[in-house]
Order: C-alpha cells, then structure tokens, then sequence
C-alpha cells in the first residue's frame, strides 16, 4: 500500500510539475493574485496556456471598457477632493475660468444678443458645477428659450388684464364715461395727483387702474365735483349726456348773469362751463 501510495504522489508531482503555479515565482505573488488565478483555474495550466487565457481575457475586457489612455478619468471617491474633481473636470474638458464659456452664438429669437450681466453669471454658475461646454451652451440656449415663452405668456396675460379692465370701467360708465372721467380727474387734482399721472391712469396701461378710477370717482362725488356734470331738472337727475350738455350750454349762454360770473373768471362758472365742453367734446 505505501508503495501505491508514493507511487500516486510521484504522478501528480510529474502532471504538475509543467504548470503555472509549479513556478517558483508563482509562491511569491500577491495571495490575492493566486486566489484570483485559482478561481479561474489558470493555477494548473502551463504558462503558455495562462497567458493565452490572460490575453483571452484582456481582449475581452477592451470590447467594454476599452479607451485610449488619454481618454480614461478617474472619479474621486472624496467628494471634497477639489484636486481630483479639478483633474476629472479637465479631461471632461471643462474650462479653468469663467471665460473658458463662450455663449456669443446665443440671441434672442429677435436677434438680441445676451446681456452682459447675465452672461457673466451663467458662466460662473455653469463653471462652479463643472458642466463642459457644449452642455453648458445647450443649458443656457434652453434658459433663454424659457424666459422668451415666460415673458411672452406674461405679456399676453398683462394685455388681457388691461383689455378686461378698460372694458369693465367703460361698461360700468355706460353714457357717462367722460362725465365719469372728468369727476375723477377734479378728485385727482383736489389730491395733488399731476396731470400726466391721471392721463396715464385714464389710459388704463397699469393693473389696477380701473379700481383707482372707480375710487376717485367716489372721491370727486364726496366733494361735490359731479354737480358741474350733473342735470340741474329732477327729471333727469344723473350725470348728463353728450346732448345734455349741448343744451345746457345754450342755457348758460342764454344766462347774463352767467356769462357775466364767465368772463370776469368766476371760479364755479369756469368749471361748470369747462365740463360741460369735455363732455360734448368727449375728452
């Protein structure tokens, strides 16, 4: 039996003798290294045999990940390597200073190039996330794209809310808008309020200027300024009408006593007689 057994001993050291683990360098690699040529069972080939596979295997491995030296990056595993994330920045081609950025190509649909002001500070903010240059001129093309529709959406919706608001205040007068208008303006001017301002405000061109309008009205009503715009018979009390007031004039034109207090300037006569010509005037 012991003869067998040396016998058993001696074949498998002559079948193992040729392999790749019977190297006397092999004992000296990495442990690692042997376990990861066990796994494979790369240990008990021939050297030549090793290498065939080893190259099998490289060339395999570049169908996935191979690249060119110069184009292999290395991720930082430290998010706070400011070293590392600058180096992989680098090989992404991200430039080293804001001016790096060149977004010059990007205008306004009408032509208009980008503010300056603006430029300056999507470089900063595209530089401080590392985005290269191509993406970072798509990036800016797509935010200028965006606040060309926003500024068109509020355009429209500001045009309609002053449409609506003029239409409203005009609705809401009916036959009495200059009247209307005229109390309003007497109200702005008891406030101190210029007469540019108003013109501007009767013109409707802010939000809001309907309910100011309907406020100084109220205002000019509480301070009497209607009774120079209103009729004086009871049967048609309210504010008059273009054809109203024409016949109101010839009335007061009729009056000597009128036109007397008219030409020597009297205050009450003046402002009677002025509304009464904006309203046939229709200004």
């Amino acid at each position: 039996m012991s003869g067998a057994g040396t016998a058993d001993a001696g074949a498998a050291a002559a079948a193992t003798a040729g392999t790749f683990s019977a190297d006397p360098n092999y004992a000296k690699l990495d442990p690692e290294l042997q376990t990861a040529f066990k796994s494979k069972g790369w240990d008990v080939r021939t050297p030549f045999e090793t290498a065939v596979e080893t190259m099998k295997s490289y060339r395999e491995m570049e169908k996935h990940f191979g690249v060119p030296a110069d184009r292999i990056a290395r991720i930082p595993k430290d998010t706070n390597d400011a070293e590392g994330w600058k180096a992989l920045n680098a090989k992404l081609g991200v430039p080293d200073k804001p001016e790096g950025y060149d977004f010059s190509a990007i205008k306004f649909s009408d032509g208009t190039e980008l503010d300056a002001g603006f430029v300056e500070k999507m470089r900063a903010a595209v530089l401080s996330e590392g985005i290269p240059p191509v993406r970072a001129q798509n990036l800016v093309s797509q935010f200028v794209k965006y606040m060309e529709s926003a500024e068109t959406d509020e355009t429209a919706a500001r045009t309609a809310a002053l449409t609506e608001q003029r239409e409203n205040w005009v609705k809401s007068c009916g036959p009495n808008l200059k009247a209307n208008e005229f109390i309003a303006d007497q109200a702005a001017q008891k406030l101190g309020w210029g007469p540019e301002f108003f013109a501007a405000l009767k013109e409707m061109n802010v939000v809001g200027a309907d309910k100011v309008m309907e406020g100084l009205l109220k205002v000019g009503k509480m301070m009497g300024e209607d009774k120079f715009v209103s009729s004086p018979n009871s049967s048609t009390s309210g504010v008059l009408t273009r054809e109203q007031a024409l016949e109101r004039i010839k009335e007061l034109k009729a009056d000597q006593a009128f036109v007397t207090k008219l030409m020597s300037g009297d205050d009450k006569a003046n402002k009677e007689f002025s509304a009464l010509e904006r309203i046939v005037a229709g200004a």
